[in-house]
């Protein structure tokens, strides 16, 4: 059984963040976390398995490099993603799924040495 995806929206608003997530939910196959402010973001960064954080833009520059540099170091697998105003967060999160399913592809090329004609390509996913 594959896990859903856990995609963290962290900021400031918690109605916009709460929104934020319920739309996530709605649209795609995965468990949105709303967390407001850095400590939250956080603690749930160490309570869930995340894959994708989105950064509000209402987030300071000292708040987002401070959660970059440390969640980062624990998981180097993060995919980071950030709302500016106007922003849809589902156009973000397509986005940032998309690197996230781009960066965990394997590619194998196969060629039987016998015949030299034989190749596979195989995307492991």
């Amino acid at each position: 059984m594959m896990n859903k995806i856990e995609i963290m929206v962290a900021g400031h608003n918690e109605q916009r963040l709460q929104t934020a997530a319920s739309r996530l939910e709605a649209h795609f196959t995965c468990i949105a976390i709303p967390a407001n402010g850095t400590e939250a973001a956080i603690e749930q960064f160490y309570r869930n398995d995340l894959d994708i954080v989105i950064l509000d833009h209402d987030l300071e520059a000292a708040a987002t490099a401070k959660l970059e540099n440390l969640l980062s170091r624990q998981n180097r697998d993060l995919v980071w993603a950030r709302l500016t105003t106007g922003d849809d967060v589902i156009a973000v999160a397509e986005q940032a799924l998309t690197q996230y399913y781009t960066a965990r592809q394997a590619s194998v090329s196969v060629q039987d040495d016998a015949l030299h004609a034989t190749r596979f390509n195989i995307t492991i996913e």
